[in-house]
């Protein structure tokens, strides 16, 4: 056995063969999935800048969603590479999210050799990196899309960045670092911490902050400017900040201790949901919340005060996890109706590159150190790789069944009505209409101003014969917004039917009125 692993680590292309050999496995299951009912029908299936060569301009001068907050050209070029090849084709998708899933195994992989310069280690955490449970909403779902590609050319970029600082530098090293920032960038916003991973690099590993280092650094602090100014010029700059300071220390408190379940579900991941989401701290009396502070202020103050004791590449790798979690850490809020903030699994899929480095040293040094027989060091080791891959699948299982999957969020998030409207479009689309109602109404219930959940509701009540109650429905929304057409559309169709109906059953007057009615929304423009 051992000389069977020795032989696989000691060949790049070998452990490359592994690493796609356990993926393309673990990920099987979900490659003839159909597009999802979430953000599938926006970004690729309802989405006419994708189907045009002519609209390529116009992707990289509009904003990913219609408002106005994240600025992703480089996933809808991708998209649009799809299209154009394959139609609409999800099996496509899926394998290319596998595929860029497999490449960034690989790049964990040599990452970790050139940080820990130990083959066996860095096997291992490539190995795992392809196999953890934790990247499976990622990966396993289409719109993971914008998370593995910025993933992609942000490790590329950084591995280039390494071999940059660890053997003679190259111009065209240093070229194609800051050509993999510059493409992060336009695949993702949480690409911005590129270059303080590189900062923590030259302060952590290299310890110097010299001239030279200033310097390095300096072309990607005026790309990230440059960023930001073309943000702010293509105004996809839309943020709502949090109100107050206490709320601002109420967002990161609740992050802090979300951050104590994602520790649990790296080492055992046996509790995760599509889209999970957290309950907001309602005060800073709340106990949980300081229990957080003093579990994170304990573990940085022990940093702290061991940082002579513990090893270089292993002080970046903690400061890895901490800078790729800062643009998710809700000092920019990321709500979720109910008084909850958004806390889901594909968060830590950069940041696990970190968290591996760690576990894996870590779970060396204790079993070399061990009093233990080889076989059952073997057998512990294998029985936790096997572990992770059962668990691979399961959740896999999951994302090959939308209905499945949706339901299973809803039983550990009720209130969590991003899923119920996506549950209940399903069913609309499967002529369920019972079940698409109550899924629209328990979505009003926990959220009454959702615009998606009370269009929804109406069209439901509509497809079911029950016209009065949806035009109660249609009539509740203040601000159509992104829903503004289909919003007219179902109204018009309601006022035509109720029309309709009155005369049937001879009632002229109510059927003029809304006759008057019908006119004015057709007068009125979208």
């Amino acid at each position: 056995m051992n000389s069977f692993l020795a032989n696989i680590i000691a060949d790049n292309k070998k452990i490359l063969a592994c690493l796609a050999v356990v993926a393309v496995t673990g990920y099987a299951i979900i490659l003839p999935t159909p597009f999802k009912t979430m953000d599938d029908l926006v970004s690729i299936v309802n989405n006419p800048r994708i189907q045009h060569w002519d609209r390529l301009g116009e992707i990289f001068t509009t904003s990913f969603f219609t408002e106005k907050a994240y600025y992703r050209p480089l996933v809808l070029v991708s998209f649009m590479i799809e299209y154009h090849l394959f139609g609409l084709k999800a099996f496509f998708y899926n394998l290319n999210n596998v595929l860029l899933h497999i490449a960034n195994a690989f790049l964990v992989f040599h990452i970790v050799l050139i940080l820990l310069t130990d083959r066996r280690m860095a096997f291992a955490s490539g190995l795992l990196f392809a196999l953890h449970p934790i990247h499976w909403e990622a990966v396993a779902n289409i719109p993971g899309r914008s998370i593995v590609l910025c993933s992609f050319f942000f490790l590329l970029g950084f591995y280039y960045f390494l071999l940059s600082e660890t053997k003679p530098a190259s111009p065209r090293t240093r070229v194609y670092t800051v050509a993999a920032f510059i493409l992060a960038l336009l695949s993702k916003e949480s690409a911005v911490m590129f270059p303080f991973c590189l900062a923590a690099y030259y302060g952590l590993v290299k310890k110097k902050f010299d001239r030279r280092t200033w310097l390095n650094l300096a072309p990607f602090a005026v790309i990230l400017v440059a960023y930001f100014c073309l943000r702010r010029w293509l105004g996809i700059t839309a943020m709502t900040p949090w109100n107050s300071a206490g709320e601002l220390l109420l967002g990161v408190g609740s992050f802090l201790r979300v951050c104590l379940y994602y520790t649990g579900q790296i080492l055992l991941p046996v509790n995760l949901y599509y889209d999970h989401t957290s309950p907001l701290a309602a005060s800073a009396a709340d106990p949980l919340l300081w229990g957080a502070f003093s579990v994170w202020a304990a573990v940085f103050g022990a940093v702290y005060f061991f940082r002579n004791r513990i090893p270089r590449p292993m002080m970046f790798c903690g400061a890895w996890i901490v800078l790729n979690l800062v643009t998710v850490s809700q000092l920019v809020p990321i709500r979720s109706p109910g008084g909850r903030i958004s806390t889901p699994d594909h968060f830590l899929y950069l940041p696990l590159l970190g968290a591996i480095a760690i576990g894996v040293y870590a779970a060396e040094r204790f079993l070399r150190n061990a009093d233990l027989k080889n076989s059952i060091k073997t057998f512990v080791v294998a029985g936790y790789a096997v572990f992770l891959f059962l668990v691979l699948l399961q959740h896999n299982y999951y994302a090959s069944n939308q209905i499945a999957m949706f339901k299973r969020a809803l039983e550990h998030d009720p209130g969590n009505t991003r899923v119920r409207n996506s549950l209940a479009v399903i069913y609309g689309y499967a002529g369920k209409y019972a079940d698409a109602e109550f899924h629209y109404r328990e979505a009003v219930l926990r959220d009454p101003d959702n615009t998606q959940a009370l269009i929804g509701l109406g069209q439901s009540l509509a497809d079911q014969g029950r016209f009065e109650e949806a035009l109660t429905s249609y009539r509740q929304v203040r601000d159509p917004r992104a829903f503004r057409g289909r919003h007219r559309q179902n109204l018009l169709y309601v006022y035509e039917q109720l029309v309709r109906q009155s005369r049937e059953n001879g009632d002229i007057g109510r059927a003029a009125a809304l006759e008057r009615t019908l006119a004015e929304i057709k007068a009125t423009k979208n």
